[in-house]
């Protein structure tokens, strides 16, 4: 009896670790091969993804790391979500129209200025994450100044996307 219990056990954990490791092998089929250097946080998008890989599972998604040009991804590589470690300086967030979002123009860690036409709101943002949960509109999270702070809570105010407002590199 008591050996029908080991031996029952022990088919047990064999059986979990069997599973595991199929688990993990089924993972590791889905690919993409990153096309360019991309940084950490990096909104994937379909021409980031070389032709011919899984590039559906990945797209739409967030890289965990950083990326080289050749790199093999891999599910682990990337999240649903944007990865927020505790940053200095204030973090503000903006609702923009996909049309004004900054999607391929900028990127993580690029310097930005917010643009109502060609006049710059707000100077000096450093891009964070970009966030676009659909097809219309886009949440852009950025760095600023605190003493922008005032300038950025009346935009925020007004609690709707904002079709007035765009993120570039310079707004001339």
């Amino acid at each position: 009896m008591i050996r029908a219990t080991a031996f029952l056990i022990w088919g047990l954990i064999f059986a979990f670790g069997l599973a595991v490791i199929v688990n993990r092998l089924n993972d590791a089929r889905e690919r993409a091969v990153a096309v360019r250097a991309m940084p950490t946080n990096h909104l994937l998008q379909t021409e980031d993804l070389k032709d011919g890989s899984d590039t559906a599972s990945f797209v739409g998604k967030y890289l965990r790391g950083s990326a080289r040009p050749g790199q093999v991804l891999i599910s682990a590589d990337v999240s649903s979500v944007p990865l927020l470690a505790e940053q200095p300086g204030a973090l503000f967030v903006l609702p923009l129209k996909i049309t004004t979002a900054p999607s391929g123009k900028l990127d993580v860690g690029d310097k930005a200025q917010l643009c109502n036409k060609a006049e710059a709101v707000i100077k000096d943002l450093e891009m964070v994450a970009l966030l676009c949960p659909d097809e219309n509109s886009c949440a852009v999270l950025f760095r600023g100044s605190p003493a922008d702070a005032p300038k950025i809570a009346d935009l925020v105010a007004a609690k709707t996307v904002r079709d007035d407002l765009a993120v570039k590199r310079d707004c001339k």
